[in-house]
C-alpha cells in the first residue's frame, strides 16, 4: 500500500514467486499491474493485470520477445505497477531506470 519498489532475491526453490504472490495481495484491487515472465507462474488476484510473457526465436532467429523488450513495451502502457518474475540480464537494468522514474511500487 505504500508504493514501495521491491526486490525478491533467493536460491532455486527458496519460495520467491509465493512471497511474491503473498505480496501482490496487498496491492490495490484498482491498480494496473503488469508483470513480465518467461513463464507464467504469478496468480494475481486483481481484475486489471495483463500478463505479457519473452518468446524465443523460432527454428529461423526471427521472432523473439525478450524481456528487455516486453519492460520497454510495458512502460508505455501506463501501469500502476510492473513486476518482473526474474531479471538476470539488460532488463534489470531496464526495470531499475523504470523504478527510478516513477513507477513507484514494481
Amino acid at each position: 500500500k505504500a508504493r514501495l519498489n521491491t526486490v525478491i532475491s533467493g536460491g532455486t526453490g527458496s519460495g520467491k514467486t509465493t512471497l511474491l504472490n503473498t505480496l501482490s495481495s496487498f496491492i490495490q484491487p484498482d491498480h494496473r499491474i503488469i508483470t513480465i515472465e518467461d513463464a507464467a507462474e504469478l496468480q494475481l488476484q486483481q481484475d486489471h493485470v495483463l500478463r505479457l510473457e519473452t518468446r524465443p526465436a523460432n527454428i529461423e532467429g526471427k521472432g523473439r520477445v525478450s524481456a528487455t523488450d516486453l519492460v520497454k513495451n510495458a512502460l508505455r502502457m501506463r501501469p500502476d505497477r510492473i513486476i518482473i518474475g526474474e531479471c538476470r540480464g539488460a532488463e534489470t537494468l531496464d526495470m531499475l531506470q523504470a523504478m527510478n522514474t516513477g513507477h513507484e511500487g514494481s
